[in-house]
């Protein structure tokens, strides 16, 4: 039994959401009830519910209820709320729909790539509930289709242009004005929650090299080296002001999409959270969306017209806005970013593919309380990656294809 909560969310904040909602007639709200969107935990850093709002017209009298998406901090934790302060997560998710989407619709800059806002305070989003257009999630264990690799990357495209539009139009470079919203807070060379929560997972892949045995001692150690030098040097860097640079997702994983479907094909999707946004090349989100939904004989087959389909998108949706993709941004300048970042959003992909292959039932394991949540989180991880790899044949073959095709990439930039 799903248990309605009140205390969530309260009538005032409901007012607050109409007013948006029903704008410019405005609504009186006659009941509310939130309810949780599922028996099983839906996000990391927020907890995610249903609000259903009944209000009436008073212009045209009528009763009518209405649907929307509500998310709040997970407070279950002190843990995962010391995280989200650490790498500023609802502070970027807010920058984003309080700030990026109010002056994208002041300028009349395409905003169809996500979902609607209706209510944003500290900690607390209210969202259109996209279900209630056809949009549905899939099974997170599953890898991208051709079709849907690109319905997601036309609507990165509209992502990444409309960011470019606006820098473009206000002559402004956000990532000096807004700098706290706009730096990676997880690949860093400073000490943070974030930071730890990443290396640990590092260190769970490094321990996992040790049980491949498809691969030599030497090419385990040399594996091993490779992946601690990629990891640094991701680390390191800084963004390059020569380049055109453009917000990123940077957590791009199956379950941060919703999908429609149409007669059993894909038709369009929408991008959600937006927690990990940060400043850099589009590259880096193309070429981590690929690498974290799909496999390497997909990414052998179709990378190269993947990566031409989306620079013909983000030229299109440019080009709609009146400036010329190619007076900035070549084709080949974008396939040498795409090989400049591969390494790095690579490993970025393995690191949260590791997580996303851990079942359920081990995460609740060790989370079941703040002691073994903590040693899970921040301290060692590497038990439970090894445990995985070893009995799950899923996750086995998952990251047995990511580390052999990252051991792959190493070698051929290694021998360019």
């Amino acid at each position: 039994m799903i248990k309605i909560l009140y205390e969530i969310f309260t009538k005032v904040e409901c007012e607050n959401v109409l007013r948006k909602y029903c704008e410019p007639e405005g609504a009186d709200v006659i009941a509310y009830k939130v309810k949780p969107l599922s028996d099983k935990v839906q996000g990391f850093m927020g907890q995610h519910y249903l609000l259903e709002i009944t209000f009436s017209i008073p212009k045209s009298g009528n009763n009518e209820i209405q649907g929307f998406f509500l998310k709040v901090l997970n407070g279950t934790s002190k843990l995962i709320l010391e995280m989200c302060m650490s790498v500023r997560a609802y502070e970027k998710e807010e920058f984003h729909y309080n700030f990026l989407q109010r002056e994208y619709l002041k300028e009349n800059i395409d905003i169809s790539y996500g979902p609607r806002l209706y209510f944003c305070k500290p900690y607390k989003l209210v969202l259109e509930d996209l279900c209630l257009r056809g949009f549905t999630t899939r099974n997170k264990y599953d890898q991208f289709s051709l079709d849907e690799c690109k319905v997601v990357l036309k609507n990165l495209a509209t992502f990444h242009s409309s960011f470019i539009i606006y820098e473009k139009r206000k002559s402004v470079c956000l990532l000096d004005s807004y700098p706290e919203c706009l730096e990676d807070r997880i690949f860093t060379t400073e000490v943070t929650c974030g930071s730890t929560w990443i290396r640990c997972s590092i260190d769970g892949l490094v321990k996992i090299v040790d049980h491949i045995d498809i691969i030599s001692e030497l090419e385990k150690n040399t594996l091993k080296s490779d992946i601690m030098e990629v990891y640094q040097k991701t680390c390191d860097k800084q963004v390059n002001r020569k380049c055109l640079n453009t917000i990123l997702h940077a957590d791009l994983w199956s379950n941060n999409f919703l999908f429609k479907y149409k007669d059993g094909k894909v038709t369009d999707c929408m991008l959600l959270d937006y927690q990990a946004i940060k400043y850099g090349p589009p590259a880096s989100d193309v070429m981590q969306m690929i690498r974290t939904n799909t496999n390497s004989k997909f990414r052998q087959d179709n990378l190269n017209d993947l990566l031409k389909f989306y620079y013909e998108c983000l030229s299109t949706c440019l080009s709609k806005a009146g400036y010329s993709c190619e007076n900035y941004f070549t084709m080949n300048d974008f396939l040498d970013s795409c090989k400049e970042v591969d390494l790095d959003v690579t490993l970025q992909s393995i690191a949260g593919r590791s997580m996303t292959f851990l079942s359920e039932d081990v995460i609740a394991e060790y989370v079941a309380t703040e002691e073994a949540n903590r040693k899970f989180m921040f301290e060692d991880r590497s038990k439970v990656m090894v445990n995985s790899f070893l009995t799950s044949d899923l996750c086995r073959e998952v990251l047995l294809d990511d580390l052999m095709d990252f051991k792959n990439t190493v070698s051929k930039y290694k021998h360019l």
